[in-house]
């Protein structure tokens, strides 16, 4: 399913890597009704692009937060894996944002 600017997100419910909990949960789009959302997605864990993309996000929470705005991180890795990179990429150290596993 092709989402487009405009449109009502597909409904979801999905794994999720909290790394400020550093915990495993659950988010689904019902769970987020009433809310202002971002989503971004991002290629992979572990690749060269990504954590100086994620950094930057992580550098705007207090403008997100002001806002009243969840933000929510999203690849199609899994919950271990957002874990690990977290844990163990510099750039991501302090990452603020809720990590999505999105398989499909």
């Amino acid at each position: 399913m092709l989402v487009k600017i405009d449109e009502a997100a597909p409904k979801f419910d999905l794994p999720a890597y909290d790394p400020i909990k550093e915990d495993e949960t659950k988010i689904s789009l019902e769970s987020l009704a009433g809310n202002w959302v971002v989503l971004f997605y991002y290629p992979a864990d572990f690749t060269f692009v990504c954590p100086t993309e994620l950094k930057d996000m992580a550098t705007v929470k207090n403008r997100f937060d002001a806002l009243h705005v969840t933000v929510l991180a999203a690849s199609t890795d899994t919950t271990f894996s957002h874990r690990a990179w977290v844990q163990h990429e510099k750039l991501m150290e302090n990452f603020p944002y809720t990590m999505l596993a999105d398989h499909n």
